[in-house]
């Protein structure tokens, strides 16, 4: 049998707040403002952790969905800084070739800007 709680969270896109069973175990590894992934009417929703309840708020004839698992936000934050680490030295290297065979580093690459019609 899986324990449960429940926790409250709203949808980026609106500021009610809704209340979602919880597996304890999940429920002990988040924290308010976590973003974590939902079991919705529509399907699969993401939501951002208001509040996290000692004990089950589940109460009453309503169809409660799942909290299921917290979005590692730290995780994308490493993948944009190694990216962003990547392109650095690819540039730091790129330049470094141009200078010894005596070639200036290019100019920036710009889009020209397309006037409406």
């Amino acid at each position: 049998m899986i324990e449960y709680t429940t926790i409250s969270a709203h949808y980026s896109n609106n500021t009610k707040e809704y209340t979602f069973l919880c597996p304890v175990s999940l429920a002990e590894q988040i924290a308010v403002k976590d973003i974590v992934l939902v079991k919705s009417g529509g399907g699969l929703g993401i939501v951002r952790v208001d509040a996290i309840h000692e004990k089950s708020q589940a109460t009453g004839p309503y169809n409660y969905r799942w909290a299921f698992q917290r979005v590692d936000t730290l995780l994308i934050s490493e993948l944009e800084k190694a990216q962003a680490d990547k392109q650095t030295d690819e540039a730091a290297s790129v330049n470094a070739a141009l200078e010894k065979r005596g070639v200036p580093s290019p100019e920036k690459f710009q889009v020209p800007s397309v006037a409406k019609l």
